[in-house]
């Protein structure tokens, strides 16, 4: 597993030149409400990404078979075909943007300064989350291979089914910002209000449906009993802590981090995952020797935990920071 790992990464690696460039340009175009472009090419790059997926995998329509790292190739090549669509559309539809070669080169330090008090928070928040969730994969990369692909299986799905609660989060990020930005404070309090309910009910669907399909998916998996019993247990516990993730990350990411207040998620992010999540399921894995399905509750616990946290937060509306100008 480790080998084949070790290929998958050496292809896909180069997919983050172009998947860094894709998204900047995007979240730069959904900046000016500029959306439909978004989804446009997602669609073209699922539709790609499967297709060259199910050919270059199981080497099916003359093409090779090459197994995961086909799987890897399809993610690169559908990758450089989403970029080259995004840049086309810039270039093509620049009136809202304006962007011109020169403004590259062009340093505001007043923007700069702003930008990296604000920005360097949601990095490391980003950078330590991404740690906590290879730290994760470890701990469960030690209770045997069953765990591992339970794993693969349940979260697979769980991000699927959880799509339009990372939409929401995005949606709220440009429509908050742009009212903390009026700096109409009746305006903030209903539309945060109004978005707590929508979190809600979206985390309400998102488990309904993640609940109803792990007795209609896992069949599409070729894994082990144990591991199939394992990954219909980790989606019960995923159906159920999804709607903390429903609400409490949009509200944090947002709303809070939106509305300014970047370094509060920062700190709640780390207090939660590494003094609390982690050290307790490193001590239930080594130490208790539980089993595999109360270390996967004890890992997604932080997704109800941090709930409370962000309805205080939320709430008192102290996260509203305007930027000068």
């Amino acid at each position: 597993m480790i080998q084949e790992g070790a290929k998958f990464l050496t292809i896909i690696s180069f997919s983050y030149v172009f998947f860094a460039i894709t998204n900047v340009l995007l979240a730069t175009l959904r900046s000016v409400e500029i959306v439909k472009i978004g989804l446009i090419v997602s669609l073209c790059t699922l539709v790609i990404n499967v297709t060259l997926n199910y050919g270059l995998v199981y080497g099916y329509g003359g093409l090779p078979k090459l197994g995961l790292e086909g799987s890897a190739t399809a993610t690169l090549i559908s990758r450089i075909v989403e970029c080259f669509i995004v840049i086309m559309y810039v270039l093509k539809h620049n009136q809202a943007l304006r962007l011109q070669l020169h403004d590259f080169f062009n340093l505001d330090r007043l923007i700069l300064k702003q930008y990296t008090k604000i920005a360097l928070p949601i990095l490391l928040s980003s950078f330590s989350w991404a740690g906590a969730m290879a730290v994760q994969t470890g701990i469960l990369g030690h209770m045997g291979t069953s765990a591992i692909a339970a794993n693969s299986v349940a979260t697979t799905i769980f991000q699927f089914v959880t799509v339009i609660s990372y939409a929401s989060a995005t949606s709220s990020a440009i429509i908050m910002g742009k009212t903390v930005g009026e700096g109409i404070f009746q305006k903030i309090k209903a539309y945060s209000q109004t978005l707590q309910v929508l979190y809600l009910l979206i985390g309400v669907l998102t488990g309904i449906i993640l609940f109803i399909a792990k007795d209609h998916v896992l069949f599409l998996y070729s894994i082990s009993d144990e591991a199939k019993d394992l990954a219909a247990a980790f989606m019960t516990i995923l159906s159920i802590t999804v709607i903390g993730t429903s609400y409490e990350m949009p509200a944090l990411s947002g709303i809070i981090q939106s509305g300014g207040d970047t370094t509060f998620v920062m700190y709640n992010d780390f207090i939660f995952m590494w003094l609390l999540i982690l050290p307790a399921s490193l001590l239930g894995t080594f130490v208790l020797n539980f089993s595999p399905v109360i270390i996967f509750i004890v890992l997604k616990s932080d997704q109800i935990l941090k709930c409370f946290v962000a309805l205080v937060k939320v709430n008192r509306y102290k996260w509203i920071k305007v930027m000068e100008h």
